[in-house]
């Protein structure tokens, strides 16, 4: 009788793949400005260097500087550094985030807009605000304040922006009416500037002059060929618009003996410039 054996071997029972490594991209982060958000990709492996598809869950180590969503995007909430941590099982890796909000141009806050008396003082001071790319303020930032049309002077040219951001300068318009401006520029920036305008106006009436239609002559009893015309300036030479010149004549010249008018004093210098 033949018997016949058989060896059985076990095969060994696969260990099912779960997540041991992970990697962060990308490996460091940093932003500029707040609300600015970037996306963070993590790629997870399991023990035999394959990737794993599995769910990760996203944490910041600082709220206030960095929050993170729960798929990997992150957004700038306040200057500092923040660690952002990615877990998947017992595979972890973290990326640090910095904020430093970056000037990048500057906005009105007030003081746009005035009207004032040529050579004096605005009622208010201009000021404005240096802002990052979002709009939110950034503090201790040089600011320029330069006159670029009606002359005047400013109270302060170089300005250091508080915490809220703001700077501000008292405006002298120049003597000559019409459109004064102002420009704000971020110190040693290239774009990001500010215009302020003003409209400077004559001030009080100082001086009355001919302006034309002097030294004419003429028939009696006949209008002259040009109208006499006067100038009502300010102290500057600005012409005063909307004011009153009142006007008057001299009573007819005494006559000598034989019934002409004899002229002299005024009358003399009336003859003379009429």
């Amino acid at each position: 009788m033949v018997v016949e054996t058989a060896v059985v071997v076990a095969s060994p029972s696969l260990t099912p793949p779960r997540a041991t490594s992970m990697t962060i991209s990308p490996s460091t982060l940093a932003l500029s400005f707040l609300g600015e958000s970037t996306h963070l990709t993590a790629s997870v492996k399991d023990q035999n260097g394959q990737p794993f598809n599995t769910s990760v869950v996203w944490s910041s180590g600082d709220l206030s500087v960095a929050t993170v969503s729960a798929s990997g995007d992150v957004t700038a909430i306040g200057n500092g550094t923040a660690t952002v941590n990615a877990a998947a099982g017992s595979a972890s890796a973290t990326v640090t985030v910095t904020v430093q909000q970056v000037a990048t141009q500057v906005t009105i806050v007030s003081g746009d807009g005035q009207t004032g008396t040529v050579g004096a003082a605005l009622a208010s001071a201009l000021i404005a605000q240096s802002s990052d790319a979002g709009g939110a303020a950034v503090g201790n930032v040089g600011v320029s304040f330069a006159v670029t049309l009606g002359g005047g002077a400013l109270s302060t040219t170089s300005v250091t922006t508080g915490a809220d951001g703001r700077a501000s300068s008292s405006w002298t318009l120049g003597t000559v009416a019409g459109t004064h401006a102002i420009t704000v520029s971020i110190a040693g920036a290239t774009g990001g500037a500010v215009t302020f305008s003003a409209e400077a106006v004559a001030g009080p009436a100082a001086a009355l002059a001919v302006e034309s239609g002097n030294n004419q002559s003429g028939a009696e009893g006949f209008a002259l060929a040009a109208p006499a015309v006067v100038k009502l300036s300010d102290e500057f030479g600005n012409g005063v618009a909307g004011a009153t010149v009142a006007r008057s004549s001299l009573p007819p010249p005494p006559q000598d003996r034989t019934g002409l008018p004899r002229l002299f004093g005024p009358w003399a210098r009336l003859r003379a410039r009429i």
